[in-house]
């Protein structure tokens, strides 16, 4: 029965490919139709141009994205493909459905196999017991996922399925406030039994006992496939295709050939054995206990006597490395202590002292015999003919033999791939070697420089091996580079002689960011003229046409050669560098009549409707009649302001516009909402782009390192942000969201004297950082390389974490000591850099970084003679302790063994006997030369403090040592909680400088203020005297209101309802005198709103009373 069916699928296959139809989705569609319902041609699958995909067919090949058919990979509705047009991304293909009976499902699929697509059980309730809502109801949820939309995943009754891919069977509940949630279907016991009808029991038997045979591992366990789930602590491992509780790059889609199975423990990154990550979220990962396998590990090929891509299959002889120095045997833990043992790494040849790659560096290495030179690489020879290499190794017996004359074509097509065409951006030739002769970095490896560029992060960019590349739009390819001291550098790679790629058309508009625009507008927004791009006056750039062939810098046409937001040009205005174009955008004739509904706020909303809820005709965008604004349509392109059509560029509740209407300024449209669900953000969205709308991260600090409140609280912070009001703005939690359209992510704090503040969220399109020299002068205390293992290779702690150690180096506190990441640093003057490790055994160790050569260390003025902080710049001649006693001699062990050398603290000036601090103590010590004391302070005099003790307006940048109230109570010190308890703790306020007891303003007060030490005076202000010198001016320019409008200087002088505001003088004495004096900076004159006080924003009085007041309309800078 089974082989009849089997055979009536095949010939249903073969039916519909004839007739060019579909079943169901169309999933299993494998026809020829390649035109999309509007008349676009489709992409082929296997080119990135003009539109980046995932969809790649060598990694999809069971999806058969052939050419560029149309085909449903992905579990959409029907087939669609991505067009050639460059303004088109995707559209769905008109396939007719087939005549034919729709093919009968397997009724026995009462368990889930996979994602439980295939499950047609009859449960319909949900994993906490709620009860299914039927299919074809849309109460109490309105949905689209009918049989009609998806005619065979089964959606009848109200038993749960899968009909768009998700991880398992799941249904809406017929509770209102619930809307779906996923089912506990079991899963079928036998996963792994193929659908063959031709194995009988017997093979059965022997591919079960197969698989259970495979649950031990050999080496490292790189191969294992078995299905151990659990951690040798017995942690539960997390699901590979999860990103909860711990997110991670692991992802079974892109690393298909790792088979990241279920939970199963696997080694995808050669570590010393199987791991997993674990469903603890306070542990993110840990090794598995896998049994060693009883049978020989595979044996390998003895004449591995070359390097092939890393070298981790060289097994030759050579023990030397490239500078001549003789390697350390790897059984040995002389003179470098390692972990690096044939136990520890068991099928990596660790065999004598023979140059091995066993951690996947960027080629084989050794421990070296010196002392002073812990490893380095060998000087190992590639092998020549990598394919007829790689075919004799694995010996594949199905491929046909390559003989002379396809080699010759394969050599022709390598050396058609060593050009570039404009700058590169689609080279995927071979070449690895920067223009300096430098080896590149491999682009899936972080040593020696740490980036960003991950090539599954980057799929559509073809970041193979070491090869050079261009991801990032520079003027020609680049890549990494294995030298220690330069971090990137650029490729030589010549120019094709073929004809340069035409541009798609001669574009006299612009779409998207109008990098294809080609028009002859020559002046900016703001009307000034542009510079020519041959021309260097009057401003010097690089944005050449030599540098930018394919970028038409023709004249002084405005273009956008390097993807910013739209066309720009240099000007020739000397004082303005550059400025944005006033391009009109291309209107799409083939808008689709679906845009014209709105989903969630309507953001996206792309229709054409341009008359208000109440009648009134809209303003066209790039008019300033009869109302002027400040959403200018060639910088806000992204928001594609067209026309006068409805738009919704800042986030409000739905789109609106500005009427032609002089007595009406704008006004909401009415614009129905789609019947379509909304499109889901991606949960990977962990950077953000343009400004971070879709970013859906989990941080939750502000820039300065506030706690954000959850967006469904109103307790710290009233506020109506809340997620019913922005159903598509990822408000969960208390992370950091930008859902009505502001600069970036944001939050509301958990800071009763701060209502909001920006996050700190990294940027998905920021640029490679700058070079570092990864080395160090003296004991590496300005050293700030991206190194992060210590020399017997443990991972380095991050230092905003405190585990698995604890700790007291806090970023926020010691930001002047640079503690990024996990990088190796020295905080504290140890002999070199340091870090705490990720091995809970072992604490901390040193790090192995190179001294810089060549270039001398930063010398010290000698004319220190007195102390200022620690001392340890100091380098007078004083040599006699505090008690008397005569220092020694800092090279003398005689009278004490000392371990603090010249030779250790290079840069600490330890010269004679002198009193220095070289380890970061309270102040400059010696040694003795009493026998009965070790050392002692020395009584070194302390430089004079010019800091001016005096305050500008309310004190608060006051940075002075006043440490006394005005009626003479001692203040409590700041990181002190007694006698006072109190919530400013100087690790959350750290721009505040919240250091030793000094007087300080952190909540914006009137003046400078501390919490006193007597119990039963809490607080007190200080006596500060105002300063002579004027106080820093606020510029004129603010006439547009920045976070809470403090800062706000313009001229308006009516309330929100339009009411004139009051003269602030002309208030009462009290109410006066109260503002002038307690707000002396903040703008205070004639009517003008203002915000004195930090309220919600700028505001003023109304009448003559204290409670006659309003808040004032005052523009945003954001919009």
């Amino acid at each position: 029965m089974e082989v009849q069916t089997a055979i009536l699928l095949f010939c249903l296959f073969l039916f519909s490919a004839t007739e060019d139809c579909m079943n169901c989705t169309g999933e299993d569609y494998r026809g020829s139709i390649s035109i999309t319902e509007s008349g676009y041609t489709c992409q082929r699958w296997d080119s990135q141009t003009p539109h980046s995909h995932l969809y790649i067919p060598a990694r999809l090949h069971e999806k058969d994205l052939e050419e560029n058919y149309c085909r449903n990979p992905d579990g959409k509705p029907k087939p669609w493909c991505f067009t050639t047009n460059p303004s088109k991304r995707w559209e769905f293909c008109s396939v007719p459905q087939c005549l034919t009976e729709l093919p009968a499902f397997v009724s026995r699929h009462t368990c889930a196999t996979g994602d439980g697509s295939s499950y047609r059980g009859i449960i319909s309730v949900t994993e906490s017991g709620k009860t299914c809502q039927s299919w074809e109801s849309q109460t109490p949820h309105v949905h689209s996922m009918t049989s009609e939309n998806f005619p065979c995943k089964g959606l009848r009754g109200n038993y749960c399925r899968n009909p768009d891919g998700n991880k398992r069977p799941w249904c809406y509940t017929s509770d209102p406030e619930t809307r779906w949630e996923y089912c506990n279907v079991s899963r079928c016991e036998d996963r792994h039994r193929p659908d063959d009808p031709r194995m009988n029991p017997e093979q059965e038997g022997e591919l079960f006992i197969k698989r259970a045979a495979e649950d031990c591992m050999n080496c490292t366990g790189e191969d294992y496939r078995g299905s151990i789930s659990i951690t040798e602590n017995g942690f539960t491992c997390q699901r590979w295709d999860s990103k909860t509780p711990h997110n991670h790059f692991y992802n079974p889609a892109l690393l298909f050939e790792k088979d990241l199975e279920e939970n199963y423990c696997r080694n995808p990154n050669g570590l010393p054995k199987p791991w997993c990550f674990t469903t603890n979220p306070s542990k993110r990962w840990e090794f598995c206990s896998v049994p060693r396998c009883l049978t020989e590990p595979p044996a390998f090929v003895s004449r591995h006597t070359c390097t092939i891509g890393d070298g981790s299959f060289y097994r030759g002889n050579i023990s030397v490395t490239e500078s001549g120095k003789t390697c350390q045997s790897w059984e040995t833990q002389t003179p470098h202590v390692h972990s690096m043992t044939s136990e520890n790494f068991p099928c990596k040849g660790l065999r004598g002292n023979y140059c091995r790659n066993p951690d996947g560096s960027k080629g084989p290495w050794c421990f070296t015999s010196d002392p002073e030179r812990r490893w380095e690489y060998c000087s190992v020879s590639r092998c020549e003919d990598r394919s007829r290499f790689w075919a004799s190794y694995f010996n594949y017996k199905d491929d046909p033999p390559m003989y002379p004359e396809q080699e010759g074509e394969v050599i022709i097509k390598k050396d058609d791939n060593e050009c570039i065409h404009c700058r590169g951006q689609d080279y995927r030739g071979k070449i690895s070697t920067s223009e300096s002769g430098y080896t590149c970095q491999r682009w899936d490896s972080q040593t020696p420089v740490n980036h960003s560029y991950d090539p599954s992060a980057y799929p559509g960019k073809h970041l193979e091996e070491n090869y050079c590349r261009n991801p990032d739009d520079k003027p020609r390819p680049w890549c990494w580079i294995t030298n220690s001291t330069l971090r990137w550098e650029f490729c030589s790679i010549p120019q094709c002689t073929t004809e340069r790629p035409a541009n798609v058309q001669n574009l006299a508009c612009a779409t998207d960011d109008g990098i294809s625009y080609r028009g002859n507008i020559s002046v900016t927004v703001s009307g000034k003229t542009c510079q020519k791009w041959t021309s260097e006056t009057p401003h010097k750039h690089s944005v050449t046409p030599t540098n930018y062939p394919c970028s038409g810098l023709e004249e002084n046409y405005c273009r956008n050669p390097d993807s910013k937001k739209g066309p720009w040009c240099y000007t020739k205005d000397p004082e303005t560098r550059w400025k944005y174009c006033s391009v009109p955008i291309c209107k799409d004739p083939s808008r689709p009549a679906a845009d014209e509904c709105m989903q969630c706020r309507g953001e996206d909303y792309r229709g054409t409707i341009s008359v208000t809820e109440s009648g009134y005709t809209c303003q066209r965008w790039d008019s300033q009649r009869p109302h002027k604004h400040k959403f200018i349509t060639s910088v806000l392109h992204e928001e594609a302001l067209e026309e006068n059509y409805c738009r919704n560029p800042d986030g409000k509740r739905r789109p609106w516009c500005y009427t032609t209407d002089p007595s009406k300024r704008w006004e909401f449209c009415s614009i129905p909402e789609c019947a379509t669900e909304p499109t889901i953000v991606q949960k990977e969205f962990k950077c953000a782009t343009g400004k971070g709308r879709s970013y859906r991260g989990k941080i939750s600090v502000t820039g300065s390192g506030k706690t954000c409140q959850k967006w469904l609280s109103n307790i710290a912070r009233l506020h109506s942000t809340l997620p019913e009001d922005f159903p598509c703005g990822g408000l969960e939690g208390n992370y950091c969201r930008n859902p009505n359209n502001r600069k970036g992510p944001w939050c509301f704090t958990t800071d009763p004297r701060t209502q909001w503040e920006y996050c700190d969220v990294p940027n998905c399109e920021d640029p490679p950082r700058l070079a570092v020299n990864e080395c160090l002068h003296c004991i590496g205390e300005n050293y700030r390389g991206n190194i992060s293992i210590t020399e017997s290779g443990h991972t380095c702690q991050r230092w905003d974490s405190q585990t698995p150690h604890k700790h007291l180096y806090v970023p926020p506190l010691s930001d002047d000591m640079h503690l990024e990441e996990n990088y190796c640093r020295n905080p504290d003057r140890k002999p070199r850099p340091w870090c705490y490790t990720t091995d809970p055994s072992k604490s901390w160790e040193f790090c192995s970084i190179p001294k810089c050569l060549g270039t001398k260390p930063p010398t010290i003025e000698p004319t220190f003679t007195c102390a200022t902080g620690d001392g340890s710049s100091y380098r007078g001649s004083i040599s006699v302790t505090k008690s008397e006693k005569n220092c020694q001699r800092w090279t003398s062990n005689i009278s004490k063994i000392s371990s603090t050398l010249p030779e250790d603290y290079p840069c600490s000036g330890l010269q004679r006997n002198y009193c220095r601090n070289p380890d970061g103590k309270k102040m400059p010590w010696c040694y003795t030369t009493d026998p009965k004391i070790e050392w002692e302070y020395c009584d070194v005099p302390v430089c004079e403090d010019k800091t001016e003790e005096c305050t500008n307006c309310k004190g608060i940048e006051y940075r002075g040592k006043i440490s006394t109230t005005e009626n003479g109570y001692t203040c409590q010190h700041w990181d002190s909680q007694k006698p006072h308890k109190h919530g400013f703790n100087p690790a959350y306020y750290f721009e505040q400088n919240l250091v030793e007891n000094y007087c300080r303003n952190p909540s914006r007060d009137s003046r400078p203020w501390c919490y006193t030490t007597d119990p039963d005076k809490r607080w007190e202000y200080c006596s500060i005297p105002q300063c002579t010198n004027k106080p820093p001016t606020v510029v004129q320019e603010h006439t547009c209101a920045s976070g809470d409008g403090s800062s706000y200087r313009g001229m308006i002088s009516h309330t929100k309802s339009w009411k004139t505001c009051r003269s602030w003088s002309f208030m009462s004495n009290r109410i006066y005198s109260k503002f002038s004096e307690d707000y002396p900076c903040n703008g205070i004159t004639s009517n003008y709103c203002r915000n004195p006080d930090r309220s919600l924003g700028p505001w003023c009085y109304t009448g003559h009373d204290s409670d006659d007041w309003e808040f004032c309309n005052v523009p945003s800078c954001e919009e």
